[in-house]
């Protein structure tokens, strides 16, 4: 989803993108196998694109012809001001684009407002939707896989959520709930310990729980590898696991761990408050010493 989200079959903002006119990817039939693609990762529970504009997906899922593209959805910065200023009244925005209200057979005699803005609106559906209208076609095949297609048109709510931009606000229960701790025997000491850290991890995340969205997405990818959760869920269910075995250098591991395959993290052990800070006074020179030598390119080696 990563690679199509930034390739060159679609263009526009991250959030809301639409498809893009490229003749060779035309000849290789690239929009028909991306949306195969996007099909084949629905169906098997894996993730949707969550990149599709709105306007696209209501186009894929109704009547091209009748969706309502705004001028603000244009991506080439200045046709999208030339439109804007001739649907604001401004008539002479109409010669710097006359060529391009030509192209796409949407030319009129701007008599008044009205008609300005209708030349202006058809130019942008035109060049949202129109002059792609045979890679639009193919990428619709191609998401006729398994019957996706037919899955969105009869259920769009649903799949909306999936195709488009959804911001996902993780809160405390939320993310509490979708990572399911392994635990040792009660009243064992590994299991006091592991107690210990869960209050630890717990206070982290009622911390970061008003934080920016991107703090809380680098979780669930240190974990997974996934940047948005699969609208199926996860498989196998995201757990937690704590790090008591002593690595090479005869210590407990001072970074966490992650298995993306198995969708688990693994969390150092501490005993105490104290070792906390240790570990995090630990961690703060470790990353000095990193960050010095990225910037003076220099090979360090680090003496425990």
């Amino acid at each position: 989803m990563e690679n199509l989200k930034q390739g060159a079959l679609f263009v526009g903002p991250d959030e809301a993108k639409f498809l893009n006119f490229n003749s060779r990817s035309m000849q290789n039939d690239d929009y028909f196998f991306a949306g195969v693609a996007i099909a084949l990762s629905v169906v098997h529970g894996g993730p949707g694109p969550q990149f599709i504009s709105p306007s696209l997906f209501r186009a894929l899922t109704t009547n091209p012809e009748g969706t309502v593209i705004a001028i603000e959805e244009v991506t080439d910065p200045m046709l999208c001001i030339n439109l804007q200023r001739l649907a604001s009244g401004d008539y002479d925005a109409f010669t710097n684009i006359e060529s391009i209200i030509v192209m796409a057979g949407t030319f009129a005699v701007i008599k008044d407002h009205q008609t300005a803005r209708k030349v202006a609106l058809d130019t942008a559906h035109w060049y949202c939707l129109g002059r792609n209208q045979s890679a639009f076609e193919r990428f619709k095949e191609g998401l006729k896989t398994l019957g996706v297609l037919e899955a969105m048109q009869e259920n769009p709510t649903s799949f909306s959520a999936v195709m488009c931009h959804q911001p996902q606000q993780f809160t405390y229960c939320s993310f509490s709930s979708l990572m399911e701790p392994e635990l040792n025997l009660p009243g064992s000491s590994k299991r006091n310990t592991e107690n210990l850290v869960l209050s630890f991890w717990r206070t982290l995340l009622i911390e970061i729980e008003d934080e920016p969205s991107e703090l809380q997405d680098s979780d669930i990818f240190f974990t997974t590898g996934l940047k948005t959760m699969p609208p199926l869920g996860l498989r196998p269910h995201p757990s937690i696991h704590f790090l008591h075995t002593v690595e090479e250098n005869e210590m407990l591991s001072l970074l966490p761990k992650a298995n993306i395959c198995a969708n688990s993290i693994s969390l150092p052990t501490c005993e105490s408050e104290d070792d906390i800070s240790d570990k995090e006074s630990d961690v703060s020179s470790i990353d000095l010493v990193a960050e010095d030598m990225f910037l003076d390119g220099g090979d360090v080696t680090l003496d425990k």
